[in-house]
């Protein structure tokens, strides 16, 4: 797997300069994961200064990293599951194989959440994922490299993202209220 480090302040400059008007208080920005097609919505990524929140089409599970864990959210059962970093640390050491080129971003990454990242990845030894004979999940990818832009597979684009800005409320990147955590 290769994993290639994207710049996207232009981009975003580009954004935010064409968006014109008065600047919602509450700013993200939302990456959508488009399939070949360019239109099929693979996933969401919502990133704010402080989290990030994955949420993928196929499920109604959604991902929500934070500085202090990254918690699992079951949006049909109202429920969360909850892992430490130490925990995925551990999941991310049993998998990976290169299989795939993937194109990501750490500047639309939070920067706590980057700098967690850098430190995880001076504790893996090199060669890493071609060692552990598996494959890296977009929980490790998001987690270690930062926002997914692009994936490639066997010579073909597998999806690419569109970046926009947005706004909403905080509670957006937090735990909905009254979900049920679950035991690990």
């Amino acid at each position: 797997m290769k994993i290639k480090i994207l710049s996207v302040s232009l981009l975003l400059a580009v954004l935010a300069s064409s968006s014109g008007g008065v600047v919602p208080a509450k700013q993200f920005k939302v990456v959508e994961l488009l399939a070949k097609d360019g239109e099929s919505r693979i996933a969401t990524i919502r990133v704010n200064d402080q989290s990030l929140l994955f949420e993928s089409n196929s499920n109604s599970d959604a991902v929500l990293f934070s500085d202090q864990a990254c918690f699992t959210i079951n949006n049909k059962d109202k429920t969360y599951h909850l892992q430490s970093y130490a925990e995925l640390q551990t999941i991310a050491s049993r998998k990976a194989v290169e299989i795939a080129e993937f194109w990501v971003s750490s500047e639309l990454m939070p920067q706590n959440l980057r700098a967690l990242g850098e430190r995880l990845r001076t504790i893996l030894p090199k060669d890493y994922w071609r060692r552990v004979h598996g494959n890296p999940g977009m929980v490790e990818i998001v987690m270690l490299f930062g926002v997914p832009l692009k994936m490639t597979y066997d010579g073909r684009n597998t999806y690419q993202a569109k970046v926009v800005e947005s706004s909403g409320p905080d509670s957006l990147f937090q735990v909905p209220a009254g979900y049920k955590k679950l035991d690990n």
